[in-house]
């Protein structure tokens, strides 16, 4: 006998598994955002040095203004690649309780489907059970009579 929600079984099955796919592009975007804010936090810092070598050896205000923009726009992508962490996170989150709301849903399908595939066993033990105890009464009565 197959399990009456089985269908929908699959459906939920189907569903975690996209929500799934979701958590995990999620978290790849995330990690991507703070590989690029550590990359652009370590640019910055090399930067800074490379800086002070220039200060101390010759102070051009070509060189000096050069940097400065280039501060300028770290501090930017700093700022963006911070913003977007933030906002990745909250997506990370939602898609954290949207899987485990799916894998709940599955797991209950899929206890229901084992009390009732249980419920099925002991129906046929019985059944046989039944048919044993009418063939042993059976037999008796015919050798006894």
């Amino acid at each position: 006998m197959l399990f009456k929600l089985e269908s929908l079984l699959k459906l939920r099955r189907n569903q975690e598994n996209e929500k799934l796919k979701r958590f995990a592009e999620v978290n790849a975007h995330l990690v991507k955002q703070r590989e690029h804010l550590s990359f652009v936090s370590k640019m910055e810092q090399r930067n800074v040095q490379l800086l002070d070598k220039q200060v101390r050896a010759n102070p051009d205000v070509n060189i000096l203004w050069l940097y400065n923009n280039f501060f300028d726009g770290s501090c930017y992508q700093e700022e963006c690649s911070k913003l977007i962490i933030s906002e990745a996170e909250k997506k990370l989150e939602t898609s954290i309780k949207d899987l485990t709301d799916a894998m709940r849903k599955r797991k209950t399908l899929e206890l229901l489907k084992e009390k009732e595939l249980e419920a099925l066993k002991k129906k046929t033990i019985k059944q046989e059970l039944h048919l044993l105890d009418e063939s042993g009464s059976n037999l008796w009565t015919r050798t006894h009579i």
